[in-house]
């Protein structure tokens, strides 16, 4: 009975280390999510551009992975245990899906339909 208060006075002495990066999302997650996400803001950028916003749904970890790399907690033990990579590829697929809504956006569809088929041209 005596053996046990030691043991806890031992027990509270000692420090938790405890790891950040397995409580973030893996990179292959990050890009598989930011792959999907970047084809939906394409086609939310082409079809309906004010739905937008929509894309970073299925992008959420690769943008909570960006956003956790600037805490002044969490962000440097990113740093430290998954290296500058992992920051800069986060980066990358989270910009990635903004890319992609640019790129659709830019090569939207025309809302009115043009005056004449492609190829014949009228005289005026």
């Amino acid at each position: 009975m005596k053996a046990r208060p030691a043991l806890t006075a031992l027990l509270l002495t000692i420090p938790a280390w405890a790891e950040v990066t397995d409580k973030e999302p893996t990179l292959p997650e990050i890009w598989s999510r930011a792959a999907l996400a970047a084809v939906f803001a394409w086609l939310l950028g082409r079809i309906l551009p004010g739905f937008g916003c929509l894309a970073l749904v299925p992008a959420l970890p690769a943008v909570s992975a960006v956003f956790e790399c600037y805490d002044k907690f969490v962000g440097p033990a990113i740093l430290r245990e998954a290296g500058a990579g992992y920051v800069a590829q986060a980066h990358m697929a989270a910009g990635s899906v903004l890319l992609a809504f640019v790129h659709g956006f830019s090569h939207r569809r025309s809302a009115r339909p043009s005056a004449s088929p492609p190829g014949i041209h009228t005289r005026e």
